[in-house]
């Protein structure tokens, strides 16, 4: 049985009762551990999850052409500040923090 819980997927072990962490490491030794036999039905299972549930794979290459095309991409081009956008960043979280510390400064 499977449970979701604080972000990682869990699982329950019903020969031991216990609760693991699942992870590439831990999912592939147990399918190791397990009997040949039950390790070709793990194979036909994830094959069949496969052809049933297939994942949508986008070329790197293609997603930077694909960027290029939205109006929005590059409209922050001309202007002088983004020259150097992580000073620009830095210097925009230095004022807030300025700002955040005046305001919680006792009167």
């Amino acid at each position: 049985m499977s449970i979701r819980r604080q972000g990682f997927n869990l699982w329950i072990n019903p020969r031991r009762g216990t609760i693991r962490d699942m992870n590439v490491q831990s999912l592939t030794e147990e399918i190791a551990a397990l009997p040949e036999s039950a390790q070709k039905v793990v194979a036909d299972l994830i094959s069949s999850l496969r052809q049933n549930y297939p994942v949508a794979r986008r070329n790197p290459a293609a997603s930077v052409e694909d960027w290029k095309s939205e109006p929005a991409f590059g409209m922050w081009r001309d202007r002088s500040e983004m020259e150097d956008s992580a000073a620009y960043v830095r210097e925009l979280r230095a004022q807030d923090a300025k700002q955040r510390s005046k305001q919680n400064q006792p009167e």
